[in-house]
């Protein structure tokens, strides 16, 4: 194999694990492991208690570990599970966010939310696999476009960086209401949907599906962009 012959396992009796041969550290050091710290803190803390909201409050937590059963941190300290960028060419930030809310006794459908870019900037909307998506989501390249949601968001993010204490708060504060919206018709709709599904009307529970998810998206985007608008009058990243 490639691991062996490049010198990076010499376990001979015990099983090939990938990560001890392909991680360039130790895997207890680094980004990776502080995440997984304090992911599994986290969950072991809630066994019996996790739902959606709390995986959503995961994936934004800006501990660095070094408490791991700390209470969920929003400020923006850089690293945690939701990880921000840098200055300088090095670092990384989280690209997009997922929760998968599935069910076990097919009463719903399953209801995917999905969040672009830094999901503590960002909201998680509602996606239903059963019906179409609206074609915007699928928008984007290598570089920047004002038609892109994802490009969008980062851009969003920026500009919120620029001026943390009153921006990043008032982006929050605008998803925070914007997800309760989401939350409260998703969940009716996906009984619905999954009833439709059952009574053998396909056609028309993909429809109320694919327009749900477009209209929530139109008003997504709107948002943001009234965000956007609102912070680059004053921003020296504008335009």
């Amino acid at each position: 194999t490639t691991a062996r012959d490049r010198g990076w396992w010499q376990g001979a009796d015990e099983p090939f694990n990938f990560a001890d041969a392909y991680s360039k550290n130790q895997r207890d050091e680094g980004s990776g492991a502080m995440r997984r710290r304090r992911s599994c803190a986290v969950l072991g803390a809630r066994e019996g208690g996790i739902d959606t909201a709390m995986m959503m409050a995961l994936l934004r937590d800006h501990s660095d570990a070094s408490e791991p059963e700390e209470p969920f941190r929003t400020d923006l300290t850089g690293k945690g599970i939701c990880i921000h960028f840098a200055d300088g060419p090095k670092g990384g930030n989280t690209a997009a966010s997922l929760v998968a809310d599935l069910c076990g006794d097919m009463t719903r459908l399953p209801i995917y939310w999905c969040s672009f870019y830094s999901p503590c900037q960002a909201p998680f909307f509602p996606v239903f696999l059963e019906g179409t998506l609206p074609p915007i989501l699928g928008r984007g390249g290598q570089h920047a476009t004002e038609d892109s949601p994802w490009w969008r968001f980062l851009h969003l993010a920026h500009l919120a960086r620029e001026d943390v204490p009153n921006r990043v708060e008032a982006v929050r504060q605008r998803w925070q209401e914007m997800e309760a919206e989401f939350a409260t018709s998703a969940y009716p709709l996906a009984v619905e949907a999954r009833q439709m599904f059952d009574a053998g009307d396909r056609s028309g529970a993909e429809q109320r599906l694919s327009t749900y998810m477009a209209d929530n998206v139109d008003m997504m985007m709107s948002a943001a962009e009234d965000l956007i608008a609102r912070f680059s009058t004053a921003s020296v990243a504008a335009g």
